[in-house]
């Protein structure tokens, strides 16, 4: 009976890794990220962040229907990196503003403070063409050491495509 349940238990574990390595939203296992490439700037981040880019653990890229299916699993908190006029005018809904660069090193460490290091993050920018949210998401990860923090692959844009509506100013939280 014991070999029967050992063999079981190994059988489910074996199941549980692989489906693990290959889902878009799996654990990760390791801080290598081989092949994957660091931003050249971080000038938005130099005080009081700053990180070793040779030593730095990448962060996940997220597409919009990933990030969904993330926030219907766990309570992901939303940050919107772009300035606080593009908030202003529309952001997903329930999102946190950390203005950048505007108000970034003020807005910060109030942020840092009420999200424990654990919590779920996702943050996002303008589109891909803009760093902002991957350069925050590399210091909250490797300077913050922050272990749950994803990028919004496409930005705000690939929201807007996707067909999801924006919360409007007066509607806002």
């Amino acid at each position: 009976m014991l070999p029967r349940c050992l063999l079981l238990l190994l059988l489910a574990l074996i199941i549980g890794v692989s489906v693990n390595a290959f889902h878009p939203l799996g654990v990760r296992w390791s801080r290598d990220r081989a092949g994957a490439e660091l931003p050249q700037s971080t000038d938005l981040l130099e005080s009081p962040l700053h990180y070793d880019p040779a030593k730095a653990e990448m962060p996940e890229g997220v597409s919009v229907d990933d990030a969904r299916i993330w926030m219907k699993r766990e309570r992901v908190v939303l940050i919107d990196v772009r300035a606080e006029a593009a908030y202003n005018a529309a952001h997903i809904p329930g999102a946190v503003s950390l203005p950048m660069p505007e108000e970034f090193h003020d807005a910060l460490p109030a942020l840092l403070r009420r999200y424990g290091k654990q919590t779920p993050l996702l943050l996002y920018c303008d589109s891909d063409a803009c760093p902002r949210a991957m350069d925050v998401a590399l210091a909250l990860i490797n300077e913050r050491r922050y272990s749950n923090v994803r990028f919004l692959t496409g930005g705000f844009s690939a929201w807007e495509e996707a067909g999801s509506i924006p919360l409007m100013p007066e509607t806002r939280p």
